[in-house]
């Protein structure tokens, strides 16, 4: 991503471009991730913008085996990762998933 101070009319990095993160970045990380998973159905790390359990389990859905978490830690601090969990277990309560492995990919097979 780039950004540009206009008042001093230059890049904002000193780099001029630099990595690009946050909840914005979902959508191209499960695109990505089903794109992988449908090309070869090999195990994957899928990560990008997650923020919530429903996010872990959309990017598992699009093929993701574990998913990483960096987003959500700056909007909802560590306590997040106990939050992400009981949204997962009301989530597959609630759907019926006795087991992770029944979402693995199963977005792809649509």
């Amino acid at each position: 991503g780039m950004g540009i101070y206009v008042t001093l009319r230059r890049p904002i990095l000193a780099n001029k471009s630099g990595g690009l993160s946050g909840p914005g970045i979902k959508p191209s990380a499960v695109k990505a991730i089903y794109d992988i998973y449908q090309a070869t159905g090999l195990p994957i790390i899928g990560t990008g913008g997650v923020m919530t359990g429903e996010d872990v389990i959309e990017l598992m859905m699009a093929g993701a085996r574990l998913v990483g978490i960096g987003t959500m830690v700056n909007y909802r601090g560590v306590e997040g990762f106990g939050e992400i969990v009981k949204e997962m277990e009301a989530w597959c309560k609630k759907e019926g998933v006795k087991d992770l492995e029944e979402i693995i990919g199963v977005a792809t097979k649509v």
